[in-house]
């Protein structure tokens, strides 16, 4: 689990510790988010994006964090096809 920063994450995270869920960060910017996402994911699997609560410290609205999801995943493919790792 990858966890961005915010006031829900201080929430979350007790309750994750109490049930021995392992989890990542909790990450200031959703782009190093998708950056560990990428990191800990196995060859054929999938990165889910599915915010638990709001997110208004980070971002405007929902739609504006869909765009920001979609827009770092891009970077991160375009890293990619550029030959970085």
């Amino acid at each position: 689990m990858i966890l961005l920063a915010g006031s829900g994450t201080d929430k979350l995270i007790p309750l994750l510790e109490a049930r021995k869920v392992s989890w990542q960060g909790p990450f200031t910017t959703l782009d190093a988010a998708v950056r560990a996402a990428y990191q800990a994911a196995r060859a054929g699997g999938a990165v889910v994006f599915s915010p638990g609560c709001t997110s208004f410290e980070m971002f405007e609205n929902e739609f504006d964090r869909g765009r920001k999801f979609k827009d770092a995943v891009r970077a991160l493919c375009d890293r990619f096809a550029g030959g970085e790792t």
